[in-house]
């Protein structure tokens, strides 16, 4: 092997060289007669671009899968959203009066409700007020019955 190939080599696995270099590296190390490493290297290479693949790679056809499972998807957002359109319509339909007495006795029940329970928490709030001033009138009390 003469130095030149030497450097060239030294430059291929420093991974410095051009696709002409190393071409001229692959043509000069593929007339050499002695069996080095790298020359049995380069041969391996081309046997092996040059070996043609018995088992051929057929594609699974994903596209038509995807098809699939995106029109099976959109069928199932649509009912969804069909079968949640339908129970909203039938549960709104439950609660609406046409009778205009009966709707104002509806509210009036609906605000007698609301007023009940603000009422008893106004009750709960002020009688929860008097306990915690409580401990306030004991000391007051004390403090007064000292000074005496």
């Amino acid at each position: 092997m003469d130095s030149r190939t030497k450097l060239l080599l030294e430059k291929y696995w420093r991974a410095e060289t051009s696709t002409a270099e190393e071409r001229l590296l692959k043509e000069q190390l593929g007339t050499v007669q002695e069996a080095s490493a790298e020359a049995n290297y380069f041969k391996a290479i081309d046997r092996r671009k040059q070996q043609v693949s018995e088992i051929s790679f057929q594609h699974p056809g994903k596209r038509i899968y995807y098809w699939y499972v995106t029109i099976a998807a959109s069928l199932v957002i649509g009912l969804l959203v069909g079968t949640g359109l339908w129970q909203r319509q039938q549960s709104s339909s439950e609660y609406t009066v046409h009778d205009p007495e009966i709707a104002l006795e509806l509210t009036r029940n609906a605000l007698l409700m609301v007023s009940s329970g603000l009422n008893e928490g106004k009750d709960l709030s002020a009688y929860q007020l008097n306990q915690i001033n409580k401990p306030k009138e004991i000391i007051t009390n004390k403090s007064n019955s000292n000074i005496y």
